[in-house]
């Protein structure tokens, strides 16, 4: 009997081995075999079949789907598809995954005939999908702005991360001149321009992404290198790193390393603006004018800048002219959080310069500055401002800095050069204007703590110290 229950219980550890081995043989046990489905939600688009794909291997990339009105961005893992983006290439599939498809509004744009084309619809949408070179459009007067002040761009172009380079223009006689002539209610976004070594030229309203913006328009994280100039111009000329002039328009996130020169007003990164924000921005070429000339904007009229700064040189030549670190010419509006270092000169007969602004009037105000410039020189010069107009309404100038060693030359300086106070900028050597606490700490009154400005990583906190955490403070992009 014993025997008999022993190999009873041998006989079915036999069967269950047999069993188990038979469950691994056909793979149900087994992770290596096992397989998964990937699910397509091509939200809009259409259909796209799902695919069974075996432990480990590649998925398979479907044909792209396509979808009126829309280019296709690719597949994402997450719903919102802004954060992960599947890779054909080198991802494996080791679980059930649903992909999602990414739209991008806009008409693609592949080639330079693409780029030109946009004159024949300026209200579209467009998006650049790679790098373009205007190579082949550097003959005779070269590029064509795309767009006028009667017939201007009203549609968007999303440069996509993308740059446009070779832009050449030689209009001596042209108005509104750039890789768009005039911009009204429209965007151009993510864009870089590199101009060529012959420069944008042009009579009036010269820029690189635009000769003129107006009507709400917006240019945001966009580039340009290369040099702007205006030629033989009239009273009514202006040239900047990215636009020549401008109303009613935001410019963020952008930047010129260009030298810009005009017979009037020159900016590093607007000639002239009005009702408008400059926000986030900065300029490092040189910049020049006969009359107003700033780092950021040559004449600021209703306007803000904010978070700005430029280290180029800015000279103004002509009796009357106005240079200044930020902008020649201030009326009615207000800089915050920004500096420059650059040399700032204008004429000595009966010019206006200023570490900050050339001439403020009508009520303008300037706070949270540094003027870090080694030297300041005009017939009225300023550490802050060279010429202060008190009689036009009330103006705001406090807790400022300024470089404790910089040398003013002129014949009437504004406010008693000996006097610290934060109106002509608090002394601070060039050790302490280059410590992150003497911007970021907050102010404890009037020119006493710091400049209470936000350092981070997004828009809304945008500075930050240059590696080594020495050094004059720059935006975080």
């Amino acid at each position: 009997m014993r025997e008999s229950r022993l190999f009873l219980i041998a006989a079915v550890m036999a069967l269950t081995a047999a069993l188990v081995g038979c469950r691994k043989y056909k793979g149900e046990d087994n992770p290596s075999s096992k397989s998964f489905t990937v699910t397509f939600v091509s939200n809009g688009g259409n259909g796209v079949s799902a695919q069974t794909v075996a432990n480990g291997d590649k998925l398979t990339e479907p044909p792209a789907p396509t979808r009126d009105g829309y280019i296709f961005g690719g597949w994402y893992t997450d719903s919102n598809t802004s954060v992960d983006k599947w890779d054909f290439a080198s991802r494996s599939v080791i679980s059930d995954i649903t992909l999602y498809a990414k739209w991008l509004e806009g008409i693609a744009i592949y080639t330079a005939a693409d780029l030109d084309a946009i004159r024949n619809n300026l209200y579209g949408n467009y998006l650049l999908m790679n790098d373009i070179s205007l190579v082949d459009y550097r003959t005779d007067e070269g590029w064509e702005p795309i767009g006028n002040r009667d017939t201007p761009f009203t549609g968007k172009l999303d440069g996509n991360g993308h740059k446009i380079t070779g832009l050449a223009i030689n209009r001596p006689a042209g108005y509104y001149v750039g890789l768009f002539g005039s911009i009204s209610g429209g965007s151009v976004n993510n864009l870089g321009v590199e101009i060529s070594s012959g420069g944008v030229n042009g009579n009036g309203e010269v820029g690189s992404i635009a000769g003129y913006i107006e009507g709400g328009s917006t240019i945001i994280k966009c580039y340009s290198t290369g040099n702007v100039t205006t030629i033989f111009a009239s009273n009514s000329c202006s040239s900047g790193g990215i636009a020549g002039g401008g109303d009613s328009s935001t410019i963020t996130d952008c930047y010129s390393t260009g030298n810009i020169s005009s017979d009037r007003n020159s900016g590093g990164i607007v000639g002239n603006i009005s009702n408008s924000t400059i926000t986030n921005c900065y300029s490092t070429g040189s910049i020049t004018a006969y009359s107003s000339v700033g780092g950021i904007a040559g004449s600021l009229y209703i306007s803000t800048i904010t978070n700005c700064y430029s280290t180029g040189d800015v000279s103004a030549s002509s009796s009357w002219s106005m240079s200044g670190g930020m902008a020649g010419d201030l009326y009615s509006s207000t800089i915050t959080n920004c500096y420059s270092t650059g040399n700032i000169s204008a004429s000595s007969s009966s010019g206006d310069s200023g570490g900050i602004v050339g001439d403020a009037t009508y009520g303008s105000t300037i706070t949270n500055c540094a003027a870090i410039n080694p030297a300041v020189s005009a017939n009225c010069v300023g550490r802050i401002a060279g010429y202060i107009d008190s009689f036009n309404g009330a103006f705001t100038i406090s807790n400022n800095f300024a470089l404790s060693t910089m040398a003013l030359t002129g014949v009437y300086l504004n406010m008693d050069p000996t006097v610290n106070t934060s109106k002509r900028g608090v002394n601070k050597t060039n050790a302490q204007l280059q410590t992150q606490s003497s911007y970021s700490d907050a102010s404890n009154g009037d020119g006493l703590g710091g400049l209470g400005w936000k350092f981070g990583n997004n828009d809304a906190n945008p500075w930050k110290m240059p590696a080594g955490g020495v050094g004059y403070p720059i935006l975080y992009w």
